[in-house]
């Protein structure tokens, strides 16, 4: 009984806002050559400026790994949640962000917290949905997939220049 009482009081800490038609947070999708960005942060530049890091990240990325890297047929699906307490409700405790593969797309989840953490955390992740994208992870062990993603994800670059 304790245990069940537990996992009721955790669940209820999270949870989704309401839909939009019932007065919740309103969504916004911004598309962009490889990726579809789906997200409620509320205000609109940050999720436009989102949406334009997150091409840059990727260019830097490869830049850094790969040197050609054919394109994808379907872009990446990324959820940027406005809150960490929604985004509890889709990761596993101690996780900051998720790449998962479903039906042939790649879906990365993160919380928008602060920008230099949600920088780090798509990094990460896009390495992850990169890898997937160019087959590298299937049989590769797991330290090597995430070895991987937590080096290419201090990658770098300048906004103003070509250095990476």
């Amino acid at each position: 009984m304790l245990a069940i009482a537990a996992l009721a009081l955790a669940a209820g800490c999270a949870h989704l806002p309401a839909c939009p038609g019932r007065g919740g947070p309103r969504w916004n999708e911004w598309s962009s050559p490889h990726f579809r960005l789906l997200t409620d942060v509320q205000d609109e530049g940050d999720a436009e400026t989102l949406a334009t890091q997150l091409e840059y990240f990727r260019a830097a990325i490869v830049a850094a790994a790969w040197r050609d890297v054919p394109e994808a047929r379907e872009p990446i699906e990324v959820a940027v949640l406005a809150s960490t307490n929604e985004a509890d409700v889709f990761l596993p405790p101690h996780w900051e962000g998720l790449f998962f593969s479903y039906l042939g797309t790649g879906i990365v989840v993160a919380p928008a917290t602060t920008q230099v953490e949600r920088e780090n955390v798509l990094k990460h992740e896009i390495v992850h949905a990169l890898m997937r994208q160019l087959d590298l992870d299937r049989n590769a062990p797991l330290w090597f997939r995430e070895g991987m993603a937590m080096y290419l994800a201090m990658t770098s670059y300048e906004e103003n220049s070509v250095e990476v």
